[in-house]
C-alpha cells in the first residue's frame, strides 16, 4: 500500500497489474470529492470526477458523519470523514459555513430533539475549532427531526441517515 500526490486535472497511469486506488480530490473553490476505483490492467478507460463548486447557500451532505442513537457521540470511524471537511475549510479559507444537526425521532418534534440536533452540531463545530479552523467562521443550527431524509425510516440504516449533520455555506 502507498501513497501519492499528483496536482492536475488530467492525470494518466499506466498499470499492468490490478489495483484499488481512493482517489480524493480537492480544489480551491470546490466540494470536496472522493471516489474508490478498480484499475484494470490495459484499461483505457476515463474515470471523471465530478466536483461541485461552492457558493452562498449550498449544503454539502456527509453521509458518514454517525452519531450513537439519542446521544451527541460520534460512532467511531466517524473522524476520516471530518478530517476531509477540515482540510477542504482549510483549503477554502474564506468560507463560512453553518454546521446543521438533525435528529431521527419517531415520535413528536420536541424541544428534547432540537436540543440534540444543536448538540450534535456543536460536537462538529468543536472538533474543526480543535483542529485549527477558526470559530469566527462556523455557526451552529439544530433542526431536529423537521428535515428527515427518510420521513418513515422503514431500517436502522434509514435512522441512522436521519441523525446527521449537514454544512451549509453562508459566506
Amino acid at each position: 500500500r502507498s501513497s501519492s500526490l499528483y496536482t492536475g486535472s488530467d492525470i494518466i497511469f499506466d498499470n499492468d497489474v490490478q489495483t484499488k486506488l481512493v482517489i480524493k480530490c480537492d480544489a480551491p473553490g470546490y466540494f470536496f470529492a472522493d471516489t474508490n476505483y478498480t484499475m484494470v490492467p490495459d484499461s483505457n478507460k476515463v474515470l471523471v470526477i465530478p466536483m461541485r463548486s461552492v457558493s452562498v447557500g449550498k449544503v454539502l451532505k456527509i453521509d458518514r458523519i454517525e452519531f450513537v442513537k439519542g446521544s451527541f457521540t460520534l460512532i467511531p470511524g466517524t473522524e476520516s470523514i471530518l478530517i476531509r471537511v477540515k482540510d477542504y475549510l482549510v483549503l477554502n479559507s474564506d468560507v463560512h459555513i453553518e454546521i446543521i444537526g438533525h435528529v431521527n425521532s419517531e415520535g413528536k418534534e420536541s424541544l428534547s430533539t432540537k436540543r440534540l440536533s444543536e448538540k450534535r452540531a456543536r460536537t462538529i463545530m468543536k472538533y474543526f475549532i480543535v483542529s485549527g479552523v477558526s470559530k469566527d467562521r462556523m455557526t451552529v443550527k439544530g433542526l431536529g427531526s423537521n428535515f428527515p431524509v427518510y420521513p418513515t425510516p422503514k431500517n436502522d440504516r434509514e435512522q441512522q441517515a436521519n441523525r446527521r449533520v449537514e454544512i451549509k455555506i453562508v459566506k
